[in-house]
């Protein structure tokens, strides 16, 4: 059995891949849709046939050779009833609240005229909710207390912004649009710097204007969160740099991403691709963290001279911000940058590096062939975990979560002896370098773009794999 596939094409697609999604969700069902060039692909349960379309222009659905039809004089809405139809073919029972109507009799007219195409998978014993990379980030600013959202104000406003404006309490979250990428970065690094949780998003094709602001922060040691669509080079941004592969992990990743930067006082970028941010799963309600983890502060002491650049054994100073009386900002600070001290200042950094990737090391590997492996992260590692633990491809995947601090001592111990093949797009992308230069891994690149469906990756890396 291969995962259940329904193809969405035509001006109704996003709209019934939100409607499919949300029904998956209330029959607390595990699924996925994510966005194509051209439409949707909804992904649920399992089926023994091909991949199934539905085309809303005309109304059909079409598997190979076999076409069928809903008759439009039936049906006032027909998003209802097609959404109704694709739960018969996919093999679901609807439940809750929603059915009735159009929909229920799409569905009945599915169950009397159509196939059952699809197997659905076991029901979750949790109640699930439905929600794609959009609403997961705006969803994880809001948990993580930030208070302080920069954007540029030439870009696009993307749907996470206007969730962050509509949903954050009682306006909690100040959006300020900042000039471009740069300033918006350096506008989040002052307010992380005067001890507000804050954030800027930098827009997809301009993130290395974000890096200055996320470099300078990480060696100044102020605290922030930085968004961005793709790093370039990992390097470049300093602190920490982390890319989800799920929408789970965009969430939880966020969340996680103030706790690190407040707690080793550096920046933390989290890389979260367009193919992520459109794509839909059905995941477990998150709950807001029960503590916020804001790092280590100084306790004042009796006007005892302020050293904001201690030397710590973990590397990890305590903190001052603007207004605490008589610290940092005072004639009895002590300079943490002059010349005798920035070679120790630098060590120090190094070790709150290698305490992060003690803190932050790569998971395991995934599916049931462990021998053959493939190297992902972010959209690809999404697209194919489920393809992989399923079987449908001869291999192991090991979504890399962390580009840096990059544990690739770790990395190579875990891939020790096996065959490993790389997912990226280009020959100098930044994984398939470090997997090399700084894990030392005799490893095989497969080009692919996370703007490809997952069932040309499938085939793409099962004929790489066999070696055709």
């Amino acid at each position: 059995m291969n995962r259940f596939l329904l193809r969405l094409t035509g001006p109704d697609a996003s709209t019934l891949a939100a409607r499919l999604m949300k029904t998956a969700a209330r029959t607390r069902l595990p699924a996925a849709a994510w966005q194509l060039e051209e439409g949707f692909v909804f992904s649920c349960g399992a089926a023994e046939a091909g991949e199934v379309e539905y085309r809303s222009l005309t109304a059909s659905m079409h598997q190979g050779g076999n076409t069928w039809k809903l008759p439009r004089d039936r049906f006032s809405s027909m998003i209802d009833a097609a959404a109704g139809a694709m739960l018969n073919i996919a093999g679901h029972t609807p439940i809750g609240k929603g059915i009735g109507g159009d929909f229920e009799a799409g569905y009945e007219y599915a169950r009397a005229n159509w196939p059952t195409l699809g197997r659905a998978p076991q029901a979750s014993a949790d109640p699930l909710i439905a929600i794609d990379g959009e609403t997961a980030i705006a969803m994880a600013l809001i948990a993580s207390g930030c208070g302080y959202f920069a954007a540029s104000a030439g870009a696009p406003a993307s749907k996470a912004r206007a969730l962050l404006h509509s949903k954050s309490p009682r306006g909690r979250v100040r959006i300020v649009e900042a000039g471009d990428a740069v300033a918006a970065a350096f506008s989040a690094a002052g307010a992380g710097y005067g001890g507000i949780r804050a954030a800027a998003e930098v827009p997809h094709e301009r993130e290395l204007l974000g890096a200055p602001g996320a470099s300078w922060a990480a060696s100044a040691e102020v605290p922030f969160v930085l968004l961005v669509s793709e790093p370039g080079s990992p390097e470049s941004f300093g602190g920490i740099v982390r890319a989800p592969a799920s929408i789970r992990e965009v969430y939880r990743h966020i969340v996680e991403a103030f706790d690190l930067a407040e707690s080793y006082q550096t920046s933390a970028t989290i890389i979260i691709e367009p193919a992520l941010r459109s794509r839909w799963e059905t995941i477990v309600e998150p709950t807001a963290p029960p503590t916020l983890h804001r790092g280590r502060w100084v306790v004042p002491s009796n006007g005892a001279p302020f050293d904001r650049y201690a030397l710590t054994e973990d590397g990890i100073s305590p903190r001052s911000a603007p207004g605490m009386a008589g610290l940092e900002h005072s004639t009895n600070a002590i300079e943490g940058d002059d010349s005798p001290r920035r070679k120790a200042r630098f060590e120090k950094l190094s070790r709150k590096d290698g305490s992060l990737r003690e803190a932050i090391g790569p998971g395991p590997v995934l599916g049931p062939d462990k021998e053959t492996v493939l190297v992902a992260r972010g959209a690809v590692a999404a697209a194919l975990r489920g393809p992989v633990e399923a079987g449908e491809i001869p291999c192991g995947l090991l979504p890399v979560r962390t580009l840096r601090p990059f544990a690739a001592k770790e990395i190579a111990g875990r891939l020790f002896g096996k065959r490993i093949f790389v997912a990226a797009e280009r020959s100098d992308d930044a994984l398939l370098r470090l997997l090399r230069s700084d894990a030392g891994l005799d490893v095989t690149w497969w080009r692919v773009s996370s703007t490809d469906s997952s069932t040309g990756m499938i085939e793409s890396l099962s004929q790489v794999i066999s070696g055709g």
